[in-house]
């Protein structure tokens, strides 16, 4: 994390782990938002469950 500046902290990189829930979408949003502001990078990681037989 750099400086702060504007009153937000300067991220490097964001890393949003999602898995396509309405929770899930307000916290992308959350990450999209603070990426553009602090010039961020911002990996998306999609989690999808799978289950084994």
């Amino acid at each position: 994390m750099r400086e702060d500046k504007g009153g937000l902290p300067q991220y490097e990189l964001i890393l949003n782990p999602t898995d396509g829930s309405t929770t899930s979408e307000g916290a992308t949003a959350h990450a999209i938002y603070l990426a553009k502001e602090t010039g961020a990078e911002l990996l998306v990681l999609h989690v999808v469950e799978t289950t084994i037989i």
